[in-house]
């Protein structure tokens, strides 16, 4: 580990990853339940009508109330993550100038044994790192993976209303017209469904 990297990669690693992240598993769960349905409509119903309808899944995921709940409980945790290592850091940092004064007063055997002392106590903290990175990674996919879990029962409950064979991605649209999109609508439900959630951060045993 470079000493000064562990607090900065933590900040910077886990939010975008995993948003990503469940931005794609969203995308791929709803075009596979649904698309099921589409091919059991197919080959069971003689005569059907053609219904699509629009998402937007990275809009729902980052301006839900919940999505922005738990984005805040993330950030507010991997800033305390980061603020402690960083206090951590400065702590070696000084113990480390302090052991290169003393280098000329202490024996080599000596000073090769508390360099090595303050190497582990290195270690350690990239450890202590490494475990709280988990802890985020881990917090954030188990409460998105609720949001998901949400998300894709309105979905689904939106296009058997609107007798819907085929929900796809905005993104993946060129020109539609605006009744079928259904971002709002959902945005609307998840908000009343589901407005808050709790992080739980508990580390992995």
């Amino acid at each position: 580990m470079s000493l000064g990297d562990t607090a900065l990669q933590l900040l910077a690693r886990t939010s975008a990853e995993a948003m990503l992240m469940h931005v794609r598993l969203l995308q791929k769960s709803v075009l596979l339940f649904l698309s099921l349905g589409t091919l059991f409509a197919l080959f069971t119903t003689p005569c059907f009508s053609d219904v699509i309808l629009v998402i937007d899944i990275k809009m729902l995921l980052e301006d839900s109330m919940v999505g922005k709940d738990v984005a805040a409980q993330i950030q507010k945790k991997r800033s305390e993550y980061a603020a402690d290592i960083l206090n951590q850091e400065n702590t070696l940092r000084r113990e480390r100038d302090i052991l290169h004064q003393q280098q000329s007063t202490l024996s080599a055997e000596k000073y090769k044994q508390k360099e090595s002392e303050w190497q582990q106590k290195v270690h350690q903290l990239d450890q202590v790192s490494e475990r709280e990175h988990s802890v985020l990674v881990n917090a954030n996919g188990t409460a998105f993976g609720e949001i998901q879990e949400a998300l894709i029962s309105i979905i689904r409950d939106t296009a058997k209303k609107r007798h819907a064979q085929l929900v796809i991605q905005k993104s993946d649209s060129v020109v539609f017209p605006s009744y079928l999109d259904i971002t709002k609508e959902t945005l609307d439900s998840i908000n009343g469904q589901l407005p808050k959630l709790v992080v739980n951060f508990a580390e992995a045993p």
